[in-house]
């Protein structure tokens, strides 16, 4: 499975990317890569499932994709960092 995020608001667009990156479709499990991470272990099969369909040409919505159309994998990681670390 080839996750990517596209140029979307302030965290980007979750896609899944075909094997050979040349289509794309819109993730319906999760709209960012942050929340697919946060919660991988309930949404992953359902992901793999629209990544396979990409795979097979049966996903709705497939479009074209290039590296320059895509963000940063996580554009806002979220962290928490304590000020007194950093002397």
């Amino acid at each position: 499975m080839k996750l990517a995020s596209l140029r979307a608001g302030r965290d980007g667009r979750l896609v899944l990317v075909s094997r050979d990156l040349t289509r794309c479709i819109p993730a319906t499990s999760a709209t960012t890569l942050q929340r697919a991470v946060d919660d991988w272990g309930r949404l992953s099969p359902s992901l793999q499932a629209e990544f396979e369909a990409l795979e097979r040409g049966s996903a709705p919505g497939a479009r074209s994709v290039r590296e320059t159309d895509c963000a940063s994998p996580r554009p806002r990681a979220y962290q928490w960092a304590a000020g007194s670390a950093y002397v």
